[in-house]
């Protein structure tokens, strides 16, 4: 398979790009039907112009293959805009719908500027003497578009993949996390009126702004030149993480004197969310401004904000959903003098500036060139203790089930029942045992003099923030060059640089005086010793709120990355063949001397350096303009995040050994079939991931210790089918249905590296076992999931939308531990092995599955002229209609009885979905 994939890639490496296109299309009037004459569409930013003839036909040649702006513009009707990106010969944008200013609906009322990310080619067009239109692109992608907002409350993930295989850009630069490759949705949240413009890619298809991922690549295109010039006010009621959204924004759009500016802001608020002791607080700020030197140069300069505080819910065990007699308990919160308090509140912000500047110096080259800083602020809160019991109320020996004596038993699930208090975190316990903690210690370290006295409260419960905290600059550059007919070359260079910072910040002392700098579980262990001090260098330092402490280290990555595409046309073939090449490189510098690793927790660890490649292909059979057959294919490595690399990183230098790149092979084929009343797509799809490494940390009760895991070898399959259609009866009318089957599956049996934090030796039961786990299925992903909606539009501009959604085969994440051999044979204990008949043998190694789910989802929308160019929005609608109550993700816990095999005794956890809730939005645009 390599091979074929190196052989395309040389083939077409001889290659240069498309010349100019022709962009065609017909505009109509949205009330009648009917042809519009005479109607001015131009391309913005050019002189390129065309009037529409009796029929509403344009034609509108020599335009370069580029991201343009069509404008439509005829008397008594609304300016129509739309982004087009131009990559084939022809583009046929169809048929274009114009309101009158009296007669704007909401569905046609042009809130947002649309992006095509290629053509989009009528089939009955199609002549000898023409192309056949490609058809490609996320707008194109009928699955995703009638699943992206149905699927999203069961967190469904496409084709299985995490979101750290999307590639995503904003502006035209990178925008994914460097440590871990993940999405930065936190850092523009808020900010919807200015984010609509996107350019999605789907799979593995041809891309003009990145290489792309396995599940496609977004780019997010914020330019306040391509923003709608309006002012727009919006307010927003619903019942679920807020209450209240209110947002504004006023765009000018290009100003003749070839500036513009974007500008908006929102804020986003609840006291409490759908789930009891929840709350919002966030806002948003946006600034876009653009310059027009001349034809051949725009600058924008972009800056951005999301600051936002949310206190978040916990996931529980099924037996408090029972105690408390909902299944939206959560048990991160408590009452404080009458208010609810949230232990658990997690904060975010990361402003952001990126420069941008596009160059055309002719009609045949583009040069977009992109850098951006960005200094991201994130926290965990949650509560600290030393030598004090466990405060969370769920706490399993705190339970009803963990009580043999029957009696007992049900006396504790009355009271847990009956009392809310029970069930909650006791904050008033907390602050009283605090209070009565008079201490006078020697020999600790008070703004950094070390022998001191002190003698006050010591805190046995404070609350922390777990601070993940970094700085980050990013360059890319892009270029698209054509120099034929029907060869095109795009590429890119990019350059990444990341310095972050973790630790913990003691938050609130809750009523003591100081806490103390030592790890509570070598205390105990090792009494007396320096074992227990965070930092050597500041023995027993007295805490007080705002310092750092527990952990403090750096992570340092760089990476450098370059990738090339070349695209070829025919009547009736679209071929591609794409590589890139990467280099990554991170080390961790820590910034304490802790007390049990003391020769390698402070200063910097060696560099882990990794150089990756990826390649892919893919062709298009264009049988006419209404039937397409594609097949892709690649084959790509994965450097494995900082995240992931390190044994311990909270106290030390030591790398996961024999660390690898992870090798991704994939392949998609797949039919669309496209005419006036009916689209059908059906793709499918195969991907295998090989030598991927998992971290995460526990508590082990064996032990009592934190325990750092990191599972190696691991291998995963990824494969099914997806189906989609959309039908159109009648004109006010829209069927749409989709549906995917799955089989997302472990396909090797990985090896286990076990590290605990204090030190002790029994952790190496844990250590090289072989985990059992191939053939089982992934987890928090339905395998099936489908949709059928419905779609009405009334002809006094109002809709109204229906989906009912089914998932199925659902598995909660995984103890590895519990698939080892150790797991049911002799333990350090002594027990006997576990036969094949014992009730406990299928408890421990089977999977569990959750239910299937249902879920219905209706909408509307109204619009409203209320004086002349003032419009108002009216949208609502509802979620879980029926109310149904499931669980969006699951987990075994990694606690686990080794002496009886009891699954019970530290049974799963959940986090529910919300039930029924709505949103109403109100929108204000002149």
């Amino acid at each position: 398979m390599k091979k074929l994939y190196f052989l395309a890639l040389s083939i077409l490496l001889s290659s240069v790009v498309l010349a100019q296109s022709l962009i065609k299309g017909t505009i109509k009037s949205i009330d009648t039907g009917e042809a519009i004459e005479g109607a001015l569409v131009t391309i913005q930013d050019t002189k390129i112009s065309a009037l529409t003839d009796e029929k509403g036909r344009f034609k509108l040649y020599k335009v370069s293959n580029r991201s343009v702006v069509v404008i439509v513009q005829a008397k008594d009707y609304q300016t129509f805009t739309q982004a087009v990106e131009v990559k084939e010969k022809i583009v046929n944008l169809g048929e274009l719908t114009l309101a009158k200013p009296d007669k704007n609906t909401f569905a046609n009322s042009n809130e947002t500027i649309q992006v095509i990310s290629l053509d989009n080619a009528d089939a009955s067009e199609a002549s000898d003497d023409q192309n056949v239109a490609s058809q490609v692109g996320a707008s194109r992608d009928l699955f995703r578009q009638i699943t992206n907002y149905s699927w999203g409350a069961i967190r469904y993930r496409q084709r299985g993949y995490l979101s750290n295989y999307t590639e995503q850009y904003f502006n035209g630069v990178p925008f994914t996390e460097l440590d871990d490759d993940r999405l930065a949705f936190n850092s523009y949240g808020g900010l919807n009126d200015v984010t609509r413009v996107q350019q999605t890619y789907v799979g593995l298809e041809s891309n003009n702004f990145a290489f792309g991922d396995l599940s496609g690549s977004i780019n997010i295109d914020t330019r306040a030149s391509l923003q709608r010039k309006q002012t727009r006010i919006s307010y927003m009621n619903r019942n679920s993480n807020y209450r209240h959204r209110i947002m504004g924004t006023y765009s000018t759009g290009l100003l003749p004197n070839g500036w513009a500016f974007t500008a908006s802001a929102s804020r986003r608020w609840a006291q409490e969310g759908f789930i009891q002791g929840t709350f919002m607080e966030a806002a948003a700020y946006f600034l876009s401004i653009d310059k027009k030197i001349n034809n051949k140069h725009i600058i924008n300069l972009t800056a951005f904000a999301s600051p936002s505080k949310q206190g978040t819910a916990g996931a529980t065990v099924q037996e408090m959903f029972e105690l408390s007699g909902t299944t939206t308990y959560s048990p991160s919160w408590g009452y404080q003098e009458g208010k609810k308090r949230n232990s658990r509140v997690r904060s975010n912000n990361s402003p952001t500036l990126i420069l941008r500047h596009d160059y055309t110096p002719n009609r045949a080259t583009t040069l977009t060139t992109s850098a951006s800083f960005q200094i991201e602020q994130s926290g965990r809160s949650d509560v600290d203790w030393f030598n004090a019991p466990d405060p969370r109320p769920d706490y399993y020996s705190k339970l009803p089930s963990s009580i043999e004596d029957d009696k007992q038993r049900a006396e504790l699930t009355k009271f847990m029942q009956e009392n809310e208090s029970a069930r909650q975190i006791n904050w008033t316990n907390m602050y009283a045992i605090n209070s009565n903690s008079l201490v006078k210690m020697n020999n600790v370290t008070i703004d950094g003099k070390t022998g001191q006295s002190i003698e006050g409260l010591r805190s046995r419960y404070v609350s922390y923030a777990r601070r993940s905290d970094s700085k980050e600059a990013n360059f890319y550059t892009n270029i698209q060059h054509q120099v034929a007919e029907n060869q095109q070359f795009v590429g890119g260079l990019g350059l990444r640089y990341s310095k972050g910072q973790d630790y913990k910040e003691l938050l609130d002392l809750l009523g003591g005086d100081f806490y103390v700098d030592v790890d509570q579980f070598a205390e105990r262990d090792f009494p007396g010793t320096d074992l227990s001090q965070n930092d050597l260098r500041t023995p027993n330092r007295i805490l007080k709120v705002g310092d750092k402490y527990g952990y403090n280290y750096h992570t340092t990555i760089r990476n450098a990355f370059a990738w090339g595409q070349y695209n070829y046309s025919t009547r009736h073939f679209d071929i591609f063949a794409s590589a890139k090449g990467s280099y990554n490189e991170f080390w961790r510098e820590g910034l304490t001397q802790n007390g049990r690793f003391p020769e390698n927790s402070l200063g910097k660890s060696d560099k882990s350096k990794f150089l990756n490649y990826g390649t892919k292909a893919g062709v298009t059979y264009k049988l006419n303009g209404r039937n397409y057959f594609h097949i892709y294919g690649g084959y790509m490595t994965k450097a494995p995040t900082a995240k992931d690399a390190f044994l311990s990183p909270n106290t030390r230098n030591s790398f996961v050994p024999n660390l690898t790149n992870e090798k991704i092979l994939a392949i998609e084929g797949g039919y669309n079939y496209r005419s006036p009343n009916l689209t059908f797509q059906a793709t499918g799809f195969l991907t295998n991931f090989k030598d991927k490494t998992r971290y995460m940390s526990f508590f082990s009760d064996v032990d009592r210790s934190f325990i750092h895991y990191v599972s190696q070898g691991l291998s995963y399959q990824h494969a099914g089918v997806e189906l989609a259609a959309e039908w159109k009866p009648f004109s006010s009318l829209e069927v749409s249905a989709a549906a995917t089957i799955g089989q997302h599956i472990y396909t090797s049996r990985p090896t286990s590296t076990a590290t605990p934090d204090n030190g002790r030796a029994s952790v190496e039961f844990l250590n090289g076992k072989t985990i059992y786990i191939n053939g089982y299925y992934l987890p928090n992903t339905p395998q099936m999931a489908s949709t059928l909606a419905f779609r009405y539009i009334g002809k006094k501009f109002w809709n109204l939308n229906a989906s009912v959604n089914y998932f199925a085969k659902r598995y909660i994440d995984m103890n590895f531990n519990r698939r080892t051999e150790f797991a049911i044979s002799n333990d350090i204990y002594g027990v006997d092995k576990l036969e094949t008949s014992d009730a406990r043998w299928g408890k421990v190694l089977d999977e569990v599955q959750l239910p299937d789910v249902l879920t219905v989802n209706v909408s509307g929308n109204k619009s409203f002229r209320i004086r002349k160019d003032y419009y108002l929005n009216l949208t609502v609608g509802v979620d879980n209609v029926l109310d149904n109550r499931f669980s969006i993700s699951a987990f075994e816990q990694w606690r686990f009885s080794w002496t009886d095999k009891n699954i019970d005794k530290f049974p799963p956890k959940y986090l529910n979905a919300y039930g029924r809730n709505y949103f109403v939005m109100l929108a204000l645009r002149f």
